[in-house]
């Protein structure tokens, strides 16, 4: 995805709709790796200008039989909050969640969502002191 964005034309606060980034092959390695991770609430980082993005790699369903599914997110959808022409908050959200299933392919997208705010660049990093996604608070 970072090779895709650096390489992309778009500009700054230009929206990006709903694009591939890349077909995912399931095969046994990749189901079970997939979800040994889910099962272990594994999550990620990305960085987008010294801004940090977490999100997991998926999560748990319960189906109709009472036995759980394991999801994988296939959509990433990057929300950014612009001043100035400087970024002054980003935002993940995660969408999509398809079952691992064995010899299926799935689509992997982002979108990307610019919104200007009056929130000045010297306040930019406020936010991640009370940051939703962890349970304790950075101090």
């Amino acid at each position: 995805m970072i090779a895709n964005l650096k390489s992309s034309s778009k500009h700054l606060t230009e929206n990006v709709e709903k694009t591939t980034i890349c077909e995912l092959k399931l095969d046994e390695a990749n189901v079970k790796h997939f979800k040994e991770a889910i099962d272990n609430n594994y999550w990620f980082e990305f960085f987008m200008d010294d801004l940090p993005l977490w999100g997991f790699v998926g999560e748990l369903h319960s189906d109709t039989n009472s036995d759980n599914m394991h999801m994988i997110f296939t959509h990433k959808n990057i929300s950014l909050q612009y001043n100035k022409g400087q970024i002054i908050h980003v935002n993940l959200t995660q969408e999509n969640p398809k079952p691992l299933e064995v010899g299926k392919t799935l689509d992997m997208t982002y979108s990307v969502e610019w919104t200007e705010t009056n929130i000045t660049f010297a306040c930019h990093f406020d936010v991640y002191l009370n940051y939703h996604f962890f349970e304790h608070q950075i101090h």
